[in-house]
């Protein structure tokens, strides 16, 4: 299987890899059991969900599921549907699949519609639902710096990940840290959403990344007209803002500060002769780094809240959050870098489809 965060593609190479995409084919393991190879199971759609900013998910929908002499779901797929179970999902073309999820059973709804018929829906979560919900703490974490604590937290999800973490700066001297909150909340906002950290915490796959923001350069997939782009469409909005962050270091008895720039790349008036100004006090920064450290991170998601894009294109199981894209042979403003956001892939009658969100481009 390729390295999703470390591949590059390109697209015709991909179209000649997967037969011009005439075949879609998917794996969905549940347990140590395909599903899409057991004859009771007809899959009307499945939908994989991958996202920087929440928990990934598959969701699939079965029809022909109900034994109507015997009024009840088929005990073949009641058996194999058991909450908990570990779920992958492996997409692709023919006997080329690439995997894109993996996770764990959450929900399983049976739902009888007089229109739509009987059907069997089933919806898979990664790591970050048991992250978020099952896994609240109120502990102290000995630390170094920052990332310790995320690698000690880790370690109760090995079964379902493995985990990238890519350490901080920080040196603290019998450094600790309290957690009074979900392990997922305790890293997005005790620490990459209050500035602590420059990160950025998602999981792809199998595997959990924490990591500098945008930290892979490399463009995975040229796309445009002619070249797999179904539709696109982006929108820039006005931004100019100087964010300055105030601390204070308990060793001089000094305050220290950092200040950044969040201004659209776009051609744009100042609309004011000079950008808005943004204070944040944050005693925790307690020197000139640290807070230089969280004004950039706060300007860069100021920034990328105001340049938001969205497209579709031939199904690509390549296509993962986290990487960036490029466009090409759309238009000389457009033909630029855009980051994954957001991913989904569609499976169903009608083949495979890839849509996508993205913010921020370069």
């Amino acid at each position: 299987m390729a390295d999703l965060m470390s591949g590059t593609y390109d697209f015709q190479k991909l179209k000649s890899q997967y037969n011009d995409f005439l075949a879609p084919a998917a794996k969905l393991a549940i347990g140590k059991t395909d599903m899409l190879s057991l004859k009771e199971a007809h899959v009307r759609s499945i939908e994989a969900v991958l996202s920087l900013n929440s928990a990934g998910s598959v969701h699939v929908v079965l029809g022909d599921c109900y034994d109507y002499k015997n009024g009840s779901f088929l005990s073949e797929l009641k058996n194999l549907a058991v909450l908990g179970k570990e779920v992958e999902l492996s997409l692709g073309y023919g006997s080329k699949l690439q995997k894109v999820f993996k996770g764990f059973l959450a929900s399983v709804e049976m739902v009888l519609d007089a229109d739509e018929g009987i059907s069997l829906e089933l919806t898979a979560l990664d790591v970050r639902r048991l992250m978020m919900a099952d896994n609240y703490h109120v502990k102290e974490h000995t630390i170094t710096n920052y990332s310790d604590a995320v690698k000690d937290i880790m370690k109760r999800y090995k079964k379902m990940c493995s985990a990238s973490i890519e350490d901080t700066d920080e040196k603290f001297e019998d450094g600790r840290i309290y957690q009074n909150a979900s392990d997922y909340d305790f890293i997005m906002k005790d620490l990459i959403e209050s500035g602590r950290v420059e990160r950025e915490f998602f999981v792809v796959a199998d595997k959990a990344y924490f990591r500098k923001p945008r930290s892979v350069p490399s463009v995975l997939v040229t796309l445009g007209i002619g070249k797999g782009l179904t539709y696109f469409r982006r929108n820039a909005e006005y931004e100019n803002q100087k964010v300055t962050v105030m601390g204070f270091d308990p060793a001089s008895g000094k305050a220290v500060e950092g200040t950044a720039l969040s201004k659209s790349t776009e051609s744009q008036t100042d609309a004011l002769g000079g950008p808005g100004e943004r204070m944040i006090v944050d005693p925790s920064c307690e020197s000139s780094s640290q807070a230089l450290t969280r004004a950039k991170g706060v300007a860069a998601r100021l920034l990328a809240g105001r340049q938001k894009a969205e497209g579709g294109c031939v199904g690509l199981p390549e296509l993962v959050p986290g990487r960036f894209i490029r466009l090409e042979r759309v238009d000389s403003v457009m033909n630029q870098k855009y980051y994954l956001t957001r991913v989904a892939h569609t499976y169903d009658k009608d083949g495979f489809q890839t849509s996508f969100r993205m913010e921020g481009w370069e």
